[in-house]
């Protein structure tokens, strides 16, 4: 027979015994036993246990050590029946007792004698014994079954074992030595701690220490491991009332009254800003100003996490376990400057506000720009397939003193302006390459002197999900997603970077766009959060291009930043296509 079948065979016998003894648990348990079957029953219990102890014995052989430990959790199920056995035994042998006293001149039964006979007095104490004992000491006498002829070389291996009170008491100290200083005033944190202390000092008295000898010693070893405002107190406490600092038994009570006077203790609300009692730091309506908050926090020597005073942000004990609830960064939710979901972008034309719930994700790259003359710079671009031409910062046409190629007049008009000037402005080349590989796009734009309003980089949620997906963004998320936006990438140039690879759909609205810089984030986001203001512009483009064809067509049915074209498709008359090639509308959100 194969060591499989053997243990499939124990295991069969194992829940066989298991299952009597579940039915003798519950006979037991019957509130209308008679004394005589308690008994009954509690024989048959003790022998069916020890069967059971066999089987295990037997089975535990045949197992490595993960699945031994495993098996062992389960020995649970044969103390608990041990406890009960105990527990009837127990009751057993006080009715024993009484019967005499309610029957003079009767003699004790023999279910009485054999049940208070010293066997079973030494079992009983085998069973309390191994009830306690855990992790290392339970496997050391795992495989000895619990009789009364064993409960003695039991209680010697373990005596041996671990029994040297030498090695104990320096244990106590060791782990009075090792305990974690805390710093929070928290309730439960002090009466933790307290309650370690005071259970190391009864342990150390139960095995003959004097610790009020020691307490010069062990008394800055408690006080030690408490905040500095409950040290302060006890000395304070003990110059009063004149008591040795040292006196173990003073503090241990002085420390009962401080934690049973926190725990009782309700935690009044404190705002640092207009140093009134009654509510929280965040719920502030005299100082609202997030920068004048700030100010007061450094004004006063307050810490930015937790507001409290007597240590910075970088000492602060709160720093491993708190952050904003808003922005997930180690500051005060107080002083945050990221808007909640309820906030809403305000997108203003022409000095027209109007508020909207969506806010639209521009195409925007993180690309390196190099001139003829070989100077490089970082910079940000935004990609419009509704402009016509493209454009560049005129201030870096001058920084990396780009080629010019051209001059072309540019008629300037604002939106549903009906006037317009004209200037002229510098055609220049230049080539533009990926942050992450070694890409690169030769494009030709006008100079514009436009500057460019803020536009966020891709938000952390999305971030997260292209690192899972190891796509690499144009535009990431980190200490250089602020840098200005000096660049835009027109349609005549738009596909030169853009790929015609499917693109990633984060949302019904939103979707990540292949393109030769990285993954590139494009859509609207329904209840985002912004704290700027998008601002639209309208300019007239003179260009140089003769060419007309089908593609002018195609270029304003292009949707690839959410245009939606407003005019049916129609053959172009001469008149409008002239029209379409000396306009180029050019968006600078």
């Amino acid at each position: 027979m194969s060591t499989t079948e053997k243990l499939s065979i124990l295991k069969r016998k194992r829940t066989t015994l298991r299952t009597a003894i579940t039915k003798l648990l519950t006979k037991l348990n019957d509130p209308n036993s008679t004394q005589a079957d308690i008994e009954f029953n509690a024989e048959r219990l003790q022998i069916k246990l020890n069967e059971l102890t066999l089987a295990d014995d037997e089975i535990h052989d045949f197992l490595n050590d993960q699945e031994y430990s495993e098996d062992i959790e389960c020995e649970k199920y044969s103390e608990n029946a041990h406890l009960l056995l105990f527990n009837s035994k127990k009751k057993a042998n006080t009715s024993a007792a009484i019967l005499p006293s309610s029957r003079i001149g009767s003699s004790p039964t023999s279910d009485s004698i054999h049940y208070a006979s010293p066997q079973n007095v030494t079992i009983d104490k085998h069973v309390f014994l191994r009830g306690y004992l855990d992790a290392e000491a339970k496997r050391l006498v795992d495989g000895i079954s619990i009789t009364a002829d064993t409960y003695t070389m039991t209680k010697e291996i373990l005596k041996s074992k671990y029994g040297n009170k030498d090695k104990i008491i320096q244990a106590h100290l060791d782990y009075l030595e090792n305990l974690t200083p805390i710093k929070d005033l928290s309730p439960s944190a002090l009466n933790e701690l307290y309650i370690d202390c005071n259970r190391i000092l009864q342990a150390l008295d139960a095995l003959g220490e004097k610790t009020q000898s020691y307490g010069r010693i062990w008394a800055t070893k408690i006080l030690r491991d408490f905040p500095h405002e409950i040290c302060r107190n006890w000395l304070v406490y003990a110059k009063r009332e004149n008591l040795a600092e040292s006196d173990i038994t003073k503090l241990m009570k002085f420390l009962t009254e401080e934690t049973n006077f926190r725990k009782d203790k309700k935690i009044s609300p404190f705002c640092p800003f207009c140093e009134t009692s009654g509510h929280w730091p965040q719920q502030c309506n005299s100082v609202t100003d997030i920068d004048a908050r700030i100010q007061k926090l450094k004004s006063t020597n307050r810490c930015f996490l937790c507001t409290n005073r007597g240590h910075v942000q970088k000492n602060c004990f709160r720093k491993e376990k708190y952050c904003c609830s808003k922005c997930r960064k180690k500051h005060h939710v107080s002083i945050c400057k990221t808007p909640t979901n309820e906030q809403y972008a305000t997108t203003s034309t022409n000095k027209i506000d109007t508020t909207t719930y969506n806010f639209v994700h521009l195409q925007t790259a993180r690309l390196f720009i190099t001139g003829s003359n070989g100077i490089t710079k970082l910079t940000r671009c935004l990609l419009d397939g509704g402009s016509q031409s493209s454009f560049i910062s005129s201030d870096l046409v001058d920084t990396l003193n780009l080629p010019v190629i051209s001059t072309g007049p540019l008629d300037l008009q604002a939106f549903e302006s009906p006037t317009s000037f004209s200037h002229k402005r510098r055609q220049v080349q230049f080539q533009l390459s990926s942050i992450w590989d070694k890409s690169k796009v030769n494009v030709i734009a006008f100079e514009s002197s436009n500057r460019y309003a803020s536009h966020p980089s891709t938000p952390t949620d999305v971030s997260r999900f292209a690192k899972s997906k190891r796509m690499k963004l144009a535009d990431p998320d980190d200490s250089l997603s602020s840098l200005p936006i000096e660049i835009l990438i027109g349609a005549d140039f738009y596909w030169n970077v853009m790929h015609s690879d499917a693109p990633v759909k984060l949302s019904d609205s939103l979707a990540l766009v292949p393109s030769g810089f990285g993954w590139i984030l494009s859509g609207s986001r329904s209840h985002a959060t912004v704290s700027f203001n998008p601002i639209v512009h309208s300019i007239n483009v003179d260009t140089l291009t003769h060419e007309l064809d089908n593609m002018v067509r195609n270029f304003w049915n292009l949707e690839s930043t959410g245009i939606q074209p407003i005019q049916e498709k129609l053959r172009l008359s001469t008149h409008n296509a002239e029209l379409l090639t000396n306009s180029s509308i050019f968006q600078n959100h």
